[in-house]
């Protein structure tokens, strides 16, 4: 590192003179205030680096932060939410155990006709060839039809009629349809 006395204007070569061989100024302190402004120029680059580092690193935890709390509210919510196949649960009672059966609740989805509509004569049953299909074929029909039939009667009551229409209209891919 070259300096030059502050007396005299003397460049001087020697890092380890104490006086200018000029005029015999005394170079230590000279020397320690060019160290210190050459430290002091030096710093602000470090400095600036390492500021920038800690927001880096401090965005990055902030980043996934949100982003592991967001995916906890999501799982949260996906819990929270009710389920979309309008599901219930019937207890069957047995004198060994008491099993679960879990079914959709059928009459609760959307259907173009109510039972009341299609029981034209007013018995409380509907036959298959009282509806008007379409769309769907004849002998997946008659088995949905013979799937609804619960007590194998060949004619629907109203809960096996919505349990034939869930069938017909939501179910369809059980069918291979």
């Amino acid at each position: 590192m070259v300096i030059y006395c502050d007396n005299c204007g003397e460049k001087i070569e020697d890092d380890s003179a104490l006086y200018c061989k000029n005029c015999g100024n005394p170079l230590h302190d000279q020397i320690n205030s060019t160290q210190e402004t050459f430290i002091e120029k030096n710093k602000l680059p470090i400095i600036g680096a390492l500021i920038l580092i800690i927001i880096i690193l401090f965005g990055a935890l902030l980043v996934s932060s949100n982003f592991f709390t967001a995916t906890e509210e999501t799982a949260q919510n996906i819990e929270n939410e009710p389920q979309l196949n309008n599901t219930k649960t019937t207890v069957i009672k047995n004198e060994e155990t008491q099993p679960t059966s879990s079914e959709p609740d059928y009459e609760s989805f959307q259907y173009t006709h109510s039972f009341a509509d299609t029981d034209r004569d007013g018995d409380g049953y509907v036959l298959l060839n009282d509806m008007h299909i379409v769309h769907t074929p004849e002998n997946i029909q008659h088995q949905m039809y013979a799937d609804s039939d619960d007590n194998h009667d060949g004619k629907l009551n109203e809960h096996e009629y919505y349990k034939f229409m869930y069938k017909l209209n939501y179910d369809k891919h059980s069918y291979g349809l």
